[in-house]
């Protein structure tokens, strides 16, 4: 891909997607509604594996099947002896819904019990429609839902998981994925960590897709003992982890919010590349979505090609009624790469039309070991830029700053610059503080520096 072409395409599904009149057979009669027609994915009454190619990039996102406007999709997981009462098990009913691999529906309004870990894996592309309905967590268990398909791409809508301070890894999502409308809430642990999503990319996995469009994520508390002091583990929203990167897998969050997360190591967002290939063309991209409230960060990114457009960052205040216990060395952003290696700084990070809300808390966005940083035409309030051992190629420019602005450096030793930085074009009290010091003993270079695009 053309890094300074590079567009920020929303998700998108197939034409072609055909219901056939008539019902498949279910391990349960439809007693209380008519059978709903079955979908499959070829177009016929076959087998549900039989789904269509897919190329890898960003044309794959062509394999996902077709999302109706409205009305339910495939079978009915009542059909299979789910009640949807929010009292009864339904964990055998569900399971066999999903290992069915055909498009597969929740009633809107209802509750679904589940005891154990749910598993989404049968091959081929399958449509999950919640309806509005939640599923809940009954009892305490590592994994709520499993996502890992061998082949097809998993696309779930309007579903709610309510972890019911049971679940602690609320979605594991370890294949292709689009998600639309999915919410997560009360996902906590005493134990481990807890997290809302978890993705965990594999280059050698089946990732094709891998789309977030109006989900939501609340309240992800990890502590120990009853305390947020304790935690064993992190917190975090959205963990997105590179295992190993793919050749090309272009990730896109849009519209969606991520907010509440509490412990000693809670972030919203963490972005991570294991095995620093910052030579692959993929990237991460956020458009429109709301990040808030942590008691340590907001974001800790830590991946390469990383693109936020129209984005809202909020940190939370000392007077918070959650503030509980918070570690304040992180900054509300932090940019880097995974292990702190020196000489490997993770490339390209933009940020471009969004909004930073500082506080009393923290107001600080740190560069740790990252470099090609590009923000433009955001608003700032309240918030600095701190250079922190290593960094440079730097650019802060036709933004909306405050007097709470300033671009500087702090680290012993010195720090180091991959670049210059450039701070200007800026509009606001203090519009073009750079404050990094052009006498320390490795200062900014100067010469010729193109600033990473904002590709949009």
């Amino acid at each position: 891909m053309n890094r300074s072409a590079f567009s920020c395409p929303l998700p998108h599904l197939a034409l072609g997607f055909l219901l056939l009149a008539g019902c498949e057979p279910s391990p349960v009669e439809c007693e209380d509604a008519p059978c709903a027609d079955a979908a499959t994915r070829d177009g016929s009454s076959g087998s549900s594996d039989a789904g269509p190619e897919s190329d890898a990039g960003f044309e794959a996102r062509d394999a996902a099947p077709e999302m109706p406007d409205a009305g339910p999709v495939g079978m009915p997981v009542d059909g299979f002896g789910a009640t949807g009462d929010g009292v009864t098990d339904d964990t055998d009913a569900i399971q066999a819904a999903f290992d069915s691999g055909e498009h597969v529906y929740f009633t809107a309004g209802r509750t679904y019990l589940f005891d154990s870990t749910l598993r989404i894996d049968a091959d081929g592309d399958q449509i999950i429609d919640g309806q509005g309905a939640t599923l809940m967590a009954g009892t305490e268990m590592s994994r709520g839902v499993v996502v890992e398909k061998a082949t097809g791409v998993t696309t779930i809508r309007d579903l709610t998981l309510d972890a019911n301070r049971s679940a602690e890894w609320a979605w594991k999502l370890e294949s292709s994925f689009d998600l639309y409308g999915v919410e997560v809430r009360n996902v906590w642990s005493d134990d481990q960590s807890a997290i809302g999503f978890f993705a965990t990319i594999r280059a050698t996995g089946n990732w094709t897709v891998s789309n977030m469009t109006d989900c939501v994520c609340d309240d992800v508390v990890a502590e120990g003992n009853g305390s947020l002091t304790d935690a064993i583990g992190a917190a975090r929203c959205l963990l997105y982890d590179y295992a190993s990167t793919p050749a090309d897998l272009d990730a896109v969050f849009t519209n969606s919010r991520f907010s509440n997360v509490f412990g000693e190591d809670a972030d919203v967002v963490q972005l991570r590349s294991q095995d620093h290939d910052w030579t692959t063309d993929s990237s991460i991209t956020f458009v429109g979505c709301e990040l808030s409230i942590a008691t340590r960060r907001i974001v800790k990114e830590f991946a390469s090609h990383v693109y936020w457009y129209d984005t809202t960052f909020t940190n939370i205040s000392r007077s918070h009624p959650r503030f509980g216990y918070a570690l304040e060395t992180g900054g509300f952003i932090s940019l880097s790469n995974n292990a702190a290696e020196a000489n490997d700084p993770a490339p390209v990070h933009v940020f471009d039309g969004c909004t930073f809300n500082g506080s009393d808390f923290d107001n600080r966005i740190i560069n740790v070991y990252a470099r090609d940083v590009s923000i433009t035409s955001s608003v700032w309030n309240d918030v600095e830029f701190r250079l922190w051992q290593r960094g440079g190629a730097l650019c802060v420019t036709d933004n909306t700053v405050d007097e709470g602005f300033r671009v500087y450096e702090v680290a012993s030793p010195p720090v180091s610059y991959y670049g210059p930085v450039i701070v200007e074009r800026n509009a606001g009290a203090r519009a073009n503080a750079d404050e990094t010091d052009d006498e320390a003993p490795l200062p900014p270079p100067v010469g010729d520096y193109v600033c990473p695009s904002v590709g949009r």
